[in-house]
């Protein structure tokens, strides 16, 4: 992959600051090269020490010193930029399709150090090798790297890439190839599957330790990058992220290294930045200076190592093997955590798995995009493959903090998901540590199904359930309607979980919804069951009525006590309209216990105000679905005028639609 990345020092900063930009201390070039930090072990920072301390190195684990073409031989220089850059290990991956006998002879792995300096960068020598995409021969889409054992494919499929790593897997790390899944994507993932036999799968889990995750030029991408390193993990792969360097060495004769501008200056000056260190293996820097954050930065990978562990090739396989790294695209990020008491990258089974699972965070923003993004932190997230759209748990960090040391736990989650990662976000929201997942293989049941026990109106029902830890669960029912669609969930209790609620239906309509919720965890609930009551009538009674038209009475429906209904005017035996409940009834309360607002009041209609009229009252439950007559009684209102002669039916009906021709009865 050809492109050309801008150290952040240059994207940041206006034109007109360049000059200023050159001689600034933490760029000082010496024959296009920064001067080493004034102690390499400095950007050692040991985190965790409540845990006993755990020390990062960081590095990156794909560069090809050789770029695309067999005659560049880069590795000499390449070196000195990476040591002097400060990183602790470097890993020169060159491609199997332009493989020589001076790639193989340097070996596994070798030490680099630069006096006056003392301690020493590894330098691991893997390969690039490349599957194809089934579809499409020679596409070249999947690739892998391997160290400390070189497998070469040159196309393929997955069975091919298992032939060349499984026999050269073992239980010690130090005598086991070591593979890594390269800038996976949806595309490649849905062939990048492990296989069905058991025995490989088991091995190739364990061989296949990390996955790079690309940074993105842009918010979709950077998420979609993201993605594609979720649906990984979802896929059973085993893998702790790294970054996705992939840088490619230039020709330093060409014009990449040799360009200028009109006023004589290097089009590329190849300097070094913290956090994007690009041109460690002469890579260009891009077309213009002015160039902003558009470009992707490539970031760093660390790995964590017990504190007082020798820095070595075994403990970097070892770390490699315990998936304890993590990818930072934010300068100088890094970051690590401690869940249920189990560091970041173990798998592992909770000796209780309904409590809360913990989890305590440390991490160092070390450095800043020159100056005008902070050097902080602004947001600590849970995240898990399983819940991609947004995270388990999220934390603003409001004082802005350069360091990560709360003696508290930032999250407190039931362990529903079988996968949990955390990321730190810094000032930009694509500036982040990405830190490695644990395991858990024995994640929490989801709350199922609830049911009644015994499932009718009275008081003492029971609500059951299994599932959903210790901690207090929602209650919370729905109506449904009468034509099957359900109403807005409600909460009607929260209770301790343990896996029952005596509940009274007294009051419920006849048909509901019900499920439980996790009271920390609101996107985890039960599916949920329906409960349908034995339909009750409305009852109620039509207390009055007279001349003046006033009609006074009660009404509520005993599946909804709670809820206003309707009750319809008929007169003689013709439905006049609808009218609601909601008059306040002390005295039906007092001898119901419910029904506190079921009455009615109301007055006829003026056109149906005369001579003798019959009146009833049909009460309407709240699903529409059942009509009960309250009572009927017979009004004599004031006679009506003369009949008159029809003439325009039509006509007449408007003005007096109490004449019997009209149908109102007279």
């Amino acid at each position: 992959m050809r492109r050309y990345v801008l150290p952040l020092a240059l994207l940041m900063a206006p034109l007109c600051a360049f000059a200023q930009e050159l001689s600034d201390s933490r760029l000082i070039q010496l024959n296009r090269m920064t001067s080493p930090p004034a102690s390499r072990t400095s950007r050692r920072p040991v985190l965790a020490p409540e845990y006993g301390g755990w020390t990062v190195y960081t590095g990156q684990m794909h560069a090809h010193t050789r770029g695309h073409d067999e005659s560049v031989i880069a590795l000499p220089r390449t070196l000195t930029y990476a040591y002097r850059y400060g990183w602790d290990f470097f890993a020169r991956t060159n491609h199997t399709s332009s493989w020589e006998s001076y790639d193989s002879n340097r070996g596994f792995r070798e030490n680099y150090v630069e006096a006056p300096w003392t301690d020493n960068m590894l330098v691991v020598h893997g390969i690039e090798s490349h599957l194809d995409i089934y579809s499409d021969p020679g596409t070249h889409r999947l690739h892998y790297n391997t160290f400390n054992g070189w497998a070469r494919t040159y196309g393929g499929d997955m069975s091919d890439m298992s032939d060349e790593v499984l026999p050269r897997h073992h239980p010690d790390p130090l005598q086991s190839i070591h593979v890594q899944m390269n800038h996976p994507d949806s595309s490649t993932n849905a062939r990048f599957k492990l296989p069905a036999d058991a025995n490989q799968r088991a091995m190739l889990r364990e061989i296949v330790e990390v996955s790079e995750v690309q940074w993105g030029t842009h918010d979709a991408e950077y998420w979609s990058n993201i993605g594609g390193y979720f649906e990984a993990l979802r896929n059973g792969w085993r893998v702790s992220p790294t970054a996705q360097y992939d840088i490619h060495a230039q020709d330093p004769a060409g014009p990449v290294w040799t360009e200028k501008d009109a006023a004589g200056n290097f089009l590329r000056p190849f300097m070094v930045q913290p956090g994007i260190p690009v041109e460690e293996v002469e890579r260009a820097n891009g077309r213009v200076r002015d160039e902003r954050l558009g470009k992707d930065g490539r970031g760093w990978t660390g790995v964590m190592v017990p504190s007082g562990t020798p820095w070595s090739y075994a403990t970097f396989l070892e770390a490699l093997r315990a998936r304890r790294t993590f990818r930072s695209s934010m300068e100088g990020g890094t970051g690590f955590y401690v869940a249920g008491g189990r560091p970041m990258g173990d798998e592992f089974a909770l000796s209780d798995n309904r409590a809360r699972l913990q989890f305590w965070i440390w991490g160092k923003a070390l450095a800043n995009y020159n100056g005008q993004l902070g050097n902080y932190f602004t947001k600590a997230q849970l995240w898990s493959p399983f819940r991609p759209d947004q995270p388990v748990a999220e934390v603003d960090l409001l004082a802005h903090p350069t360091d990560l040391t709360r003696a508290a736990p930032y999250f407190a989650v039931t362990p529903y998901e079988s996968i949990y990662l955390v990321r730190l976000q810094g000032p930009d929201p694509r500036a982040d540590v990405l830190l490695a997942p644990v395991w858990i293989t024995n994640p929490t049941p989801r709350p199922n199904s609830p049911s009644f026990l015994f499932p009718w109106r009275g008081s003492g029902q029971l609500l059951m359930w299994s599932g959903g830890g210790y901690g207090p669960v929602h209650i919370q029912t729905a109506d449904v309607n009468a034509d099957g669609t359900r109403g807005a969930w409600r909460t009607v209790a929260t209770v301790d979980n343990i896996n029952k609620w005596v509940c009274d239906l007294t009051n419920e309509r006849t048909r509901s919804d019900w499920r439980v919720v996790d009271a920390a965890d609101e996107t985890v609930f039960s599916a949920p069951t329906r409960l349908t009551l034995p339909s009750l009538p409305p009852i109620g009674s039509f207390d009055y009525a007279d001349t003046t038209g006033l009609v006074r009475g009660w009404t509520f429906d005993q599946s909804s006590s709670q809820t206003l209904s309707n009750v319809r005017l008929l007169i003689n035996g013709y439905s006049v309209g609808t009218w609601p409940t909601g008059v306040s009834r002390p005295d039906v309360f007092q001898v119901y216990g419910t029904g506190a607002q079921s009455g009615f009041n109301f007055y006829i209609p003026q056109s149906y105000r005369y001579g003798s009229q019959t009146i009833a009252i049909e009460s309407i439950d709240t699903d529409g679905t059942s009509h009960v007559i309250l009572g009927s009684k017979v009004v004599q209102f004031p006679p009506p005028p003369e009949v008159e002669d029809p003439g325009d039916e039509n006509d007449l009906c408007a003005k007096k639609p109490w004449l019997i021709q009209c149908g109102g009865g007279l």
